[in-house]
């Protein structure tokens, strides 16, 4: 694949949203945010319960965050954003081939969808959904440095096999990182099966301390009334990251020129998280750097020719 071609970054859906819990995490007036995972569609034994789940902005469990009807409910807690152990998986490895379009040291950035924080409107689900019908934007909310992404294949008794085949293979992925996805767990329930597994460079991922907007309201994207529908606007700093889009929904490639205004954007709004972001910060302004110092060698050289020959 040519470079000119290869994706500098994918843009991921996350979380929590209508089509599976029925609402979304909360926002809060700093930025911080609650990551709010989604339900898990298929429960099984060992599985995590929002109850289970500590809460980032306050000393309470992320069901302080969910419906009182929902605090129980099953959590498919994937991605992970743990301080050693960052993983994101998807079961679906035929449809997946938007993960192979990233290298090692790549970027995959995560965004959910979140709305500001009402304690009065988390009595039922009813209530909570006509609150944030209108009051819900899309946010990134944490980010991989590609470590490496493999096709994983579970034997009946939990082995782990890696695709060896060249296209499905990226960088490399420890054992620890694949048995702590969720989808492992969820493979391991039915006996056997497999997933595509990526691993993020501890080193270069993170979840935000402040959210970063990339949408700003709803906008139709169909005309006629039986084929009707709509999606987020993008807002400014959307539109750059995805070259001119008006709107989006699901799974994004992103390039250079988008990449860096991402980047950018979330160290400003994370200063803390700059130096994880350092080598993709940087690498726009090294490759101005080399030319600048070229010019600069080449100056020097011609100064010292001409000096010379007086």
């Amino acid at each position: 694949m040519k470079e000119a071609k290869r994706a500098k970054a994918l843009l991921i859906p996350i979380g929590a949203d209508t089509s599976n819990l029925g609402y979304v995490g909360p926002i809060f007036k700093d930025g911080s945010f609650e990551y709010l995972p989604m339900k898990e569609e298929k429960p099984s034994d060992g599985n995590p319960k929002y109850v289970d789940l500590g809460a980032r902005n306050s000393k309470t469990k992320l069901s302080s965050f969910v419906v009182p009807k929902d605090r129980q409910v099953q959590v498919h807690y994937d991605p992970k954003f743990l301080k050693q152990l960052f993983t994101y998986g998807e079961n679906d490895v035929d449809s997946e081939g938007r993960l192979w379009n990233v290298q090692a040291g790549d970027l995959i950035l995560f965004w959910a969808s979140l709305s500001p924080y009402r304690a009065s409107a988390y009595e039922n689900k009813s209530t909570l959904q006509s609150y944030q019908s209108s009051n819900t934007e899309k946010y990134i909310i944490g980010f991989f440095t590609v470590k490496g992404i493999r096709h994983v294949l579970v034997g009946r008794k939990g082995q782990i096999h890696f695709d060896k085949r060249k296209n499905k293979q990226v960088g490399k992925v420890d054992g620890s990182a694949v048995k702590n996805n969720q989808h492992y767990s969820e493979v391991r329930a039915r006996n056997k099966g497999e997933f595509v597994v990526v691993q993020g460079d501890p080193d270069g991922s993170a979840l935000l301390q402040r959210a970063v907007q990339l949408t700003d309201g709803k906008i139709v994207t169909s005309g006629g009334k039986k084929r009707q529908g709509w999606a987020y606007k993008l807002n400014g700093t959307g539109r750059k990251a995805l070259r001119g889009r008006r709107y989006t929904q699901g799974v994004r490639v992103i390039y250079k020129n988008g990449k860096k205004a991402l980047v950018r954007m979330i160290c400003r709004e994370n200063p803390l998280l700059k130096s994880k972001l350092q080598q993709h910060l940087y690498s726009f302004i090294a490759r101005g750097s080399l030319r600048r110092t070229t010019i600069m060698k080449r100056w020097r050289n011609s100064a010292r020719k001409s000096h010379s020959s007086l």
